[in-house]
């Protein structure tokens, strides 16, 4: 399985994807970039903001922006607290989930010493929520990398969102790069 131009999973041998990474040229290619190489199948569309923009990623609480303090490449996304909740970056319905289906996520985060970073896969049927599965850490200054397994438990399952978040509220700015979604069963 491989990824689509519109980030949903396409049999083997799709011509606009590849296990070794995304083709956003439509050419059957692997395009350049640190992602297709670090994250083969990937399921996700601008995962490491190379475009200089930070669609189709949707920010709550938080002023977005896409800026040059990258991990990898030469931008990631930086978010900066609006003081209204906590920072939140999602990206909703990834793809349609099918139950049984085994998925890795990868993200990396920094921040001031002190905030709570966490990436979340959250399954929901239409509003209301499955199940889903996090990982926490405190950031500092130093790129972190945060990763969840998650199988997905319902084939009524209308929507898979993989969720960024930052906390409290007024935590300053964090910048996100370099996601990653793999099937892996």
């Amino acid at each position: 399985m491989g990824c689509g131009v519109d980030g949903f999973c396409h049999a083997a041998g799709d011509a606009l994807c590849s296990d070794a990474g995304f083709d956003a040229g439509f050419d059957a290619g692997v395009d350049a970039g640190t992602d297709a190489g670090e994250c083969p199948g990937q399921l996700l569309i601008n995962p490491d903001f190379e475009s200089g923009q930070y669609g189709p990623w949707n920010p709550s609480n938080t002023n977005a922006s896409v800026d040059n303090d990258a991990r990898t490449g030469q931008h990631a996304a930086k978010f900066c607290s609006d003081g209204t909740g906590p920072q939140i970056f999602v990206s909703d319905s990834v793809f349609t989930p099918v139950a049984g289906v085994v998925l890795h996520a990868t993200v990396w985060m920094k921040d001031a010493p002190g905030t709570n970073g966490s990436l979340l896969l959250r399954e929901f049927q239409t509003m209301t929520l499955v199940d889903d599965t996090q990982d926490t850490k405190v950031l500092t200054p130093s790129w972190q990398k945060l990763e969840v397994t998650y199988t997905i438990k319902s084939s009524a399952s209308t929507r898979l969102s993989m969720v960024m978040e930052s906390k409290p509220p007024d935590a300053g700015c964090i910048h996100v790069d370099d996601l990653c979604l793999q099937r892996v069963q």
